[in-house]
């Protein structure tokens, strides 16, 4: 757990900014998820799989039940 979340000094610093984020998630229990990048599928196997992809990276997070 976080001792204190500090707002950034620099709000233009992204790293900084992202920090500060990721401080006040973990500080009111917000789960995080991987992310999962944009489909480049051709087909609809392709899709499926993109798609099973980011249900995983959801219940990985528990975001999602199983």
């Amino acid at each position: 757990m976080v001792d204190r979340v500090v707002p950034p000094r620099n709000p233009e610093d992204t790293a900084e900014l992202d920090r500060f984020f990721r401080n006040a998630a973990r500080e009111i229990n917000v789960k995080e998820c991987a992310s999962q990048s944009d489909t480049t599928a051709a087909d609809l196997a392709a899709l499926k799989v993109d798609f099973n992809l980011l249900l995983a990276k959801l219940k990985t997070a528990h975001l999602m039940e199983t």
